[in-house]
């Protein structure tokens, strides 16, 4: 009997990167597509009162909203200066964003919360952080590997004048002519018409099953509850809704700067108004601009690493996102993004040690996926 052949160092290497690239990649499938419910934390209600009016009080990064979203758990100093939110899984303590508070205490809290999580016996990620908390976690022996790129665009000049603005003006002119304006409301107090056409469309989007299903982050409209999440509408003259954006409020210094754009869905009819998103994101950028906030956020662009230099997980991560591009539509969703010229910001995957790559692939993984469809997912990537 021949036995089977085990695979050899440089295989399960390979594999090793290619399971790290997969849960990357569908961790930022919902940084950058999806949405998800609004949360109340495990560790009760108190803890995340004290976390929300930090990030309030201090700020954070333009995706340092989801913080406050299902699934997170959240770690303050002492001083309640400095405050992590985090999901743990399998031992990893898998901080999302930047760590908040005074920049002043950051340093020292983000050393207590490494001191905590040794105690604790896990391990600390930190996931989707900006290019500034890398320097600052390699300063702690933190290794890192880019993942993403925000994409954020300056209000105080923007214009859409130009050739290059063409095809967005075009989006314009086309609701213009149709008599559709954009609306801004929030959920809870939009009116029932209103509000059934939102919940009408979202289904539309939802019962898409050729997708695996994400359940960390795949919700429906409940997040938009959020009383401080703005939506703004395209509506014709009939009052027919064609297509919605929802928004989340990023704070600095006590208010918000800016916006990040979360839900971006059309209407999935004949009727529906061709580039209606394109509309609402011109639109709501003007809207934003002439309120005088100083920029807004298109959310994360998956596996879009510009000129960044490429290692051989980053290289894996291009090869996984090949694989999965015709589900899931990383390039042309890039694509659509850069019509609206954004600056490019790199966001970073931190974390200790190599031999914790596997370890890491499963916890971030299990925080966007079923049991079954890990299994599904992992198991497809190492084979």
């Amino acid at each position: 009997m021949m036995r089977k052949k085990r695979p050899g160092i440089l295989g399960l290497k390979v594999r090793v990167i290619a399971a790290t690239a997969m849960a990357v990649l569908i961790g930022l499938i919902g940084l950058g597509v999806l949405v998800i419910n609004t949360l109340r934390s495990r560790d009760g209600r108190g803890l995340f009162a004290e976390y929300d009016h930090l990030l309030h009080r201090t700020g954070t990064t333009s995706i340092g909203w989801m913080t406050r979203w299902e699934g997170m758990s959240y770690w303050l100093n002492a001083e309640r200066t400095v405050g992590v939110g985090y999901r743990l899984e399998n031992n990893f303590a898998v901080v999302l964003s930047d760590p908040i508070g005074t920049p002043a205490a950051i340093a020292a809290g983000v050393r207590s919360f490494l001191d905590m999580c040794e105690r604790r016996g896990w391990r600390p990620v930190f996931y989707a952080v900006t290019d500034s908390f890398r320097q600052r976690a390699a300063e702690l022996g933190f290794k890192s590997i880019v993942v993403a790129e925000d994409t954020v665009i300056d209000l105080p000049e923007l214009a859409f004048t130009g050739k290059s603005w063409q095809s967005v003006r075009s989006a314009i002119n086309q609701a213009g002519k149709r008599g559709i304006t954009l609306q801004s409301v929030r959920y809870g107090e939009a009116p029932a018409e209103i509000g059934d056409q939102l919940r009408a469309i979202a289904e539309s989007w939802a019962g898409d099953k050729s997708l695996p299903p994400l359940g960390f982050t795949l919700g429906t409209l409940h997040e938009a509850s959020d009383p401080e999440v703005r939506l703004h509408l395209a509506v014709d003259p009939e009052g027919s809704v064609h297509g919605m954006t929802s928004w989340m409020p990023v704070y600095g210094d006590g208010a918000i700067v800016g916006w990040t754009l979360d839900i971006m869905q059309r209407r999935l009819t004949d009727d529906t108004m061709k580039g209606v998103v394109e509309f609402l994101i011109a639109q709501s950028a003007m809207t934003f601009k002439a309120e005088g906030y100083r920029f807004i956020s298109l959310s994360a662009s998956p596996l879009s690493r510009g000129e960044a230099s490429a290692g051989p997980i980053e290289a894996v991560l291009d090869l996984v996102a090949k694989r999965l591009e015709p589900l899931y539509g990383f390039a042309s969703l890039h694509s659509f993004k850069a019509k609206f010229k954004p600056r490019f910001e790199p966001m970073y995957l931190c974390y200790s040690d190599d031999a914790h790559l596997v370890g890491i692939s499963v916890a971030i993984t299990k925080a966007y996926l079923p049991d079954k469809a890990i299994r599904t997912a992992i198991g497809s990537t190492l084979t």
